[in-house]
Parts: structure tokens; C-alpha cells; sequence
């Protein structure tokens, strides 16, 4: 068998893949145009035992021939009503992902106004960026992590510029700080450290390594595609992919082989360079798009008017509310009265922000209750909303009385020590023995740190305070319940 030198030459060097992708989008999407037969074949558009169904001739048709040969044995009657709704649903799906392709070159090529962006896109990948409003490397928290990880040294050896440079205050030196300037760690020793060495000199151990099983695969398919070149007489045999081997050889041996620049980055392979080079790119383009979507949120944007993009809080219903304290303040005298039997106590029904017993882990624990009988009923009269507890320091007033979790307000009764032998004698079963003659209501606080949620749930607290101590709602609550239990006395 001959063979052109202008052919080997071909075979040798051209990758062809212009001929893959001519081939990619005149195939037909063959194993597209089976799926949709399939579909077809469970209605019957498509009979059993059809070309089309036979796994060997997947790529010998496409999707035209099968919507084609579907169409011929579709029935327009309403006895064939699925037919005509699945041969119609396949057409449409394909129809709108045509569309989805011609709008995605269209967004890809075309010019549009609203989203041009007001600096050069290479802005996005750079590290300090004044245009962003970014603090720079220094005190960035992936870099920080970066550096301390892996101990990359920009300025070491004579190939230093190939390695990327973090320069975090970990490689420069410098003290690490909080968002608000606080120092939190301070480097010590030589950067880089002991660590650092020993971490390159294993990862170029694992490329050596490679290296030697790589040369021995290069070995036997050297032999191989000689040996099957002789024999067949076409160039690198018949069973290798003639454009790409030689290329993943290449690129194989160019990502593996280390670096032998000198300095403490020496050992490190082109992958890995790579790898951190996206790294440090990629963490400024996200810093750097994060930060300008906040610069720019206060001015005019695609999102709209500023003040629609703050949700709106639910204003309570005030009718409900009203109704409900209301009740519990009639309640509350009616059961403060010495009615039907005189012999029986008179209930001082008192409103509690009550708790669960606090676990032995919460640390530092909360304050306890100032309501006599329990250290987990607190009066609601005079306590403020308070704060939620925090890392090292306890919760203040309702909130930190309730752990920072929602508040829990009881109108009841507290266990009283009725026999005088100091032990509590009613309600131990119930959360701060407190029994809810008069019914409970609950403060949900969402979120304990967010200063519009704590300012909205601190209002609404204050105003349950308020309407309990109400003089109208006291004063009609007492018309009802004169008005209602004939052994109390009535201003005439």
C-alpha cells in the first residue's frame, strides 16, 4: 500500500478538527434522532421492528428522517389524540431549542446598552482594583488561605515570574486584620516555612513518579504504532487517533515535568502553576464583580428603583390584636375576683415571657428570671427587648432571656407556695410554671443580628407592653366584667 508524503504530512500535523466539526452539526444528531424514535415507537407513530429502532443503525439517519417517517403514519382524528400531542410536543421542543441557540449567539455577538460596563473588562481580573472599591491582596481571605497552604515565593529563583504571587500579609510580613482594622495574627518565622518545602518536595516526588510510569506507556506505544504502521501502512496504525495522540503526548509531558527554576518553588509541574494562576484570577474576579455590584447598587441599574428592592415589612393587624388583649384583660379581672366559691385563692393573672430550662451547655448562661416563684418566668411589665447573646458575653432583656430565640409570652398565673412548706405546689409541669389562664402569644425573632429585623421585632414587643397597660382597654374590660358577674360591686 503507497502512501503520498503530502498525506503523512497531513496526518502528522493537522489536528482536523474543522472535518469533527462540519461532522458534529451535519450528523444529524444521531443518537438524538433514536431517543425521539423511541419516544415515537411507545404511541405508534413508529412500528416495532423499524430501521430506526435497531441500535446498529444509530448515525445511519437523523432527526429529519424520523419526525419524516413519524408524520407519514400520523392520523388526524380524535381517536389518535395522543399521537398527535407527542408528535407535536417533540416538534415544539425542538423548535425552541433552535431558539435557544440563535438567542445565545445573538447575546454572545450583539451590543447591548444595559449591560455595558462602565470600565475595561480586565478590571474584573486584577488585584488591588481601585475602580471595585477592593482592599487588595493584603488582607484577602483567599490569599491568606493561599499562601498559608501552599507557601508560594513570587520573588524566589531565577523563574520566579512564572509562579503566581498571592502577596498576602502571610507572605509579605505584614499583620492580617479584620474587616474593621483589628489585627487577628501576626506571621511568625521565615516565609516560606518548614511546611511549605516539604509539601513541594512531595508534589514533585508525585511528578517524577508520573513521569516514569508516563515514559513507559510512550515506550510501548512508540513499538505499538511502528510495529502497526509496518504492517498496515497507514501512519500511527489503525487503532490510534492519528491528530490528537501526538498532541496529548505533548501537552502530557509539558503539564507534569517540574520546574526547575530554583528557590523554594522549585518541583512544582505546569498543572499545578496553572491551577494556582486560576485560582488567583478567579478570587479577583469574584471579589472585584462582588464589590461593584455593591459600589453601583445605590445608583441608577438594570434591577430597578433602589427603594423596590427592600422588602416591605407585614404591618400586624391591629383589630386582632386589639381583640386579643381585650380578652385577656377581661380575663385577667374575672379571674382576680372572688367568685362562686370565696374559699379559692384569688389568681393574679400577670403576663410572663416564660422559657424551657436553660441547657447546661449555654455558655455563658442567661439571665435568670426575676418572677417570684421560678428563675424562668420573667414579668413582662418592665423588662426591656434587650439583646440576643453573643460570642463571650450573655444575652440582656427579653432576648437574652430567651436565648436569642423567640419570645414566649404567657398570660397566666405563677406556682405559688400555697401551704407554706416553700415548695411550689401548682404548674411545675408547664415552661416556667406559669399556666396560660388567659392565653400566650409569641414574638418571632427572625434574625437576632440584622439591625432592621431587631428595630421591627423591638417595636412590636414594645407595643404588646403598651396595650397590656392600656387605660382603655383596662377601663372597658372592666365595664364587661361588671356587667357580666353579679357579685361585683357596680358603681351605680
Amino acid at each position: 500500500m503507497k502512501r503520498k508524503s503530502g498525506q503523512v504530512l497531513k496526518y502528522a500535523v493537522l489536528p482536523g478538527f474543522i472535518p469533527r466539526i462540519i461532522a458534529l452539526f451535519t450528523s444529524g444528531f444521531s443518537t438524538l434522532a433514536y431517543y425521539i424514535a423511541v419516544v415515537y415507537n411507545i404511541v405508534k407513530l413508529i412500528p416495532d421492528g423499524h430501521p430506526y429502532l435497531q441500535r446498529q443503525n444509530i448515525g445511519k439517519y437523523g432527526v429529519r428522517h424520523v419526525i419524516l417517517a413519524a408524520a407519514n403514519n400520523l392520523q388526524f382524528t380524535r381517536h389518535h389524540i395522543d399521537q398527535i400531542i407527542i408528535f407535536f410536543t417533540i416538534l415544539t421542543g425542538l423548535f425552541a431549542i433552535g431558539i435557544q441557540v440563535v438567542l445565545l449567539f445573538l447575546a454572545l455577538f450583539a451590543t447591548q446598552e444595559v449591560f455595558a460596563l462602565t470600565f475595561p473588562v480586565v478590571d474584573l481580573f486584577n488585584n488591588p482594583n481601585a475602580t471595585t472599591g477592593s482592599l487588595g491582596p493584603e488582607q484577602d481571605l483567599a490569599f491568606i488561605i493561599l499562601d498559608r497552604v501552599f507557601g508560594l515565593d513570587s520573588l524566589a529563583g531565577a523563574a520566579g515570574t512564572l509562579y503566581p504571587s498571592f502577596d498576602s500579609c502571610i507572605s509579605q510580613g505584614l499583620p492580617c486584620e479584620s474587616t474593621n482594622g483589628t489585627p487577628f495574627y501576626q506571621a511568625v518565622g521565615v516565609y516560606p516555612y518548614a511546611f511549605h518545602t516539604a509539601l513541594h518536595t512531595m508534589l514533585q516526588f508525585y511528578s517524577l513518579g508520573i513521569i516514569v510510569i508516563g515514559a513507559l506507556l510512550l515506550i510501548y506505544f512508540a513499538i505499538t504504532i511502528v510495529g502497526e504502521t509496518a504492517a498496515t501502512g497507514t501512519p500511527f496504525g489503525q487503532r490510534f487517533n492519528r491528530a490528537w495522540a501526538p498532541v496529548r503526548f505533548l501537552f502530557f509531558f509539558a503539564l507534569i515535568v517540574p520546574f526547575t527554576g530554583g528557590g523554594v518553588n522549585e518541583g512544582l509541574n505546569g498543572a499545578q502553576i496553572i491551577t494556582f494562576w486560576v485560582a488567583k484570577h478567579g478570587s479577583n474576579f469574584a471579589t472585584n464583580a462582588w464589590s461593584y455590584f455593591n459600589t453601583n447598587l445605590a445608583g441608577a441599574t438594570f434591577l430597578g428603583n433602589q427603594q423596590n428592592l427592600v422588602a416591605q415589612p407585614n404591618r400586624p393587624e391591629m383589630g386582632e390584636i386589639n381583640q386579643f388583649f381585650l380578652t385577656a384583660k377581661v380575663c385577667a379581672i374575672a379571674e382576680g375576683t372572688r367568685y362562686g366559691d370565696p374559699t379559692q385563692p384569688v389568681k393574679n393573672i400577670q403576663p410572663y415571657i416564660v422559657r424551657s430550662n436553660p441547657p447546661a451547655y449555654f455558655v455563658p448562661p442567661p439571665p435568670p428570671g426575676n418572677a417570684p416563684g421560678s428563675t424562668d418566668a420573667m414579668l413582662l411589665i418592665g423588662t426591656p427587648y434587650g439583646t440576643a447573646p453573643s460570642t463571650g458575653a450573655a444575652g440582656t432583656g427579653a432576648l437574652g432571656f430567651a436565648m436569642g430565640g423567640n419570645i414566649h409570652i404567657r398570660f397566666g398565673e405563677i406556682s405559688r407556695d400555697l401551704d407554706g412548706d416553700g415548695r411550689l405546689d401548682k404548674y411545675d409541669g408547664w415552661g416556667g410554671n406559669v399556666f396560660p389562664f388567659c392565653g400566650e402569644m409569641v414574638v418571632i425573632t427572625t434574625d437576632v443580628f440584622e439591625p432592621g429585623s431587631i428595630f421591627i421585632a423591638e417595636q412590636y414587643y414594645n407595643l404588646i407592653q403598651q396595650l397590656w397597660q392600656d387605660p382603655q382597654i383596662n377601663q372597658v374590660a372592666e365595664c364587661i366584667v361588671n356587667t357580666s358577674l353579679s357579685g361585683r360591686d357596680i358603681d351605680p
